[in-house]
């Protein structure tokens, strides 16, 4: 029996012997909202049980964004925009990305440019890998505000989510 995979941005075609059981599950198709950015927008300036982010973070605060990496799929070039358009207070050069690979590979610029867009890898200074094997220190000490983004999962390790 010959199945189609989607694997990365390509499909891969498998072939399974006849005779065993097979259950292809697949996935629900969701209507997508109408206008995503505006729903990013209110959700990050109407929060559940806290203050918009505006309101969280001031002018001389270092801010830290953790981002998944190349394995998890997130609407970055969506979401990211809006993101820093929240924090248009804080210099960009005070603004430190930090991509959560766990046990991952750190990933490269190009992959970076895909995940996150090009507009963000370029007007962002300073990119940090964050494997799970690491205890960062010095640099993710010294942001004020981590905002906990796309599917990375709190960590005690790196100290962040608890």
């Amino acid at each position: 029996m010959k199945i189609e995979l989607d694997y990365g941005k390509e499909d891969l075609e498998i072939e399974l012997p006849e005779g065993h059981w097979i259950e292809i599950i697949e996935r629900r198709a969701v209507p997508a909202l109408e206008d995503q950015e505006e729903a990013v927008r209110q959700a990050l300036r109407g929060p559940i049980d806290s203050p918009p982010l505006r309101e969280l973070v001031t002018a001389g605060d270092r801010v830290g964004i953790v981002v998944n990496d190349i394995t998890r799929a997130t609407p970055y070039p969506l979401l990211l925009p809006i993101l820093l358009e929240e924090l248009q207070d804080i210099p960009t050069y005070q603004i430190s990305f930090f991509v959560a690979t766990g046990t991952h590979r750190s990933n490269t610029r190009d992959e970076l440019r895909g995940m996150l867009g090009e507009e963000i890898v370029e007007k962002i200074e300073s990119f940090r890998t964050m494997p799970v094997i690491e205890t960062p220190t010095g640099w993710w000490d010294k942001q004020r505000v981590i905002i906990q983004s796309g599917s990375t999962e709190s960590s005690w390790i790196a100290r962040f989510g608890y």
